[in-house]
């Protein structure tokens, strides 16, 4: 994958636009790679009246929403880990104690946002790192707030 930036940020591996799969589809697809072994484990699954439904449960607005994978330890103390993916919806509120994926002065970072009165700071979940203060004259962007959180097995 390449690499976004580097530095006391966690970085940003990989940045995917998506569009969420349909768990009929999702289903099908992992048929496919299996043997018919395993057909009665998905029929048991056949949607239904109370389904869960991926693209609700997960992205809300699949429109708005992106995965990205990153990589570093800033952001463990959230469950945040090296190699993980994160959903992130651009169309949320970047609210005070939110993890938001943000971008200052061309750098991405994933970071809590928080407010200290009038003052604006970029957290990192880990004591290794320093808070990262916003200054009016910093190119300040947030590209969304974190929703869910993809562990890789």
């Amino acid at each position: 994958s390449q690499t976004i930036f580097n530095g006391d940020f966690m970085t940003i591996d990989t940045a995917l636009n998506i569009d969420m799969a349909k768990s009929n589809h999702l289903r099908n697809d992992f048929q496919g790679l299996f043997s018919n072994k395993i057909k009665p484990f998905f029929d048991a699954f056949r949607p239904q009246k109370n389904s869960l439904d991926l693209n609700s449960m997960l992205a809300g607005n699949p429109e708005k929403s992106f995965l990205i994978r990153v990589s570093g330890d800033s952001m463990v103390g959230a469950g945040i880990d090296n190699n993980d993916t994160l959903l992130v919806d651009s169309d949320l509120q970047p609210e005070d104690g939110k993890i938001v994926v943000a971008q200052i002065n061309n750098k991405l970072a994933v970071k809590r946002l928080k407010y200290y009165g009038t003052e604006l700071y970029l957290i990192s979940e880990n004591d290794k790192y320093s808070p990262i203060r916003i200054y009016p004259e910093d190119e300040f962007f947030v590209w969304g707030v974190v929703k869910s959180v993809i562990k890789h097995m």
